[in-house]
């Protein structure tokens, strides 16, 4: 899975940092071009929202598919969850769905949970989750946070 693009290292030392540092899928401003995209107030701004409008009802049916899903694998994560399951090829079974569809902020937070209660089971394949989540979810232009250090 080598996209070019820096993937942060997951510390599985502390549950609570590692899983809670998976940011929120999806774009910002400054995912999107400028010279792409006239911004609203140009004299293109029709255009643009022509194009919005064109692209939200192309992407209905995915995001309804998304959810449609995310709704098909919260029993399991509820039932993982309170049994306290140990099963790995089911946890890394669900994990596995769940990551395809971590782009809804639905399916995020059972991807979180799940990584989380997995984390204390197994740190090693749960960091490996949360780095695939990363290289799969996580907008080009973040960069890992360094920091610097007062001489």
């Amino acid at each position: 899975m080598s996209s070019g693009k820096a993937i942060m290292p997951v510390s599985v030392a502390n549950s609570g940092d590692s899983v809670s540092r998976i940011p929120d899928c999806g774009f910002n401003d400054s995912t999107i071009d400028s010279q792409a995209f006239p911004s609203p107030a140009s004299p293109d701004s029709d255009a643009y929202r022509d194009l919005l409008d064109d692209v939200t009802t192309v992407l209905a049916p995915l995001q309804a598919l998304h959810q449609q899903a995310v709704e098909t694998h919260a029993p399991t994560v509820r039932e993982i969850l309170r049994n306290g399951s140990r099963d790995a090829r089911l946890i890394e079974q669900t994990l596995d769905h769940l990551l395809d569809h971590a782009c809804i902020p639905q399916g995020l937070a059972l991807f979180k949970s799940l990584c989380r209660y997995y984390l204390n089971l197994n740190p090693q394949a749960t960091a490996s989750y949360i780095n695939a989540y990363r290289e799969m979810w996580d907008s080009e232009d973040l960069e890992p946070q360094t920091h610097s250090q007062n001489p």
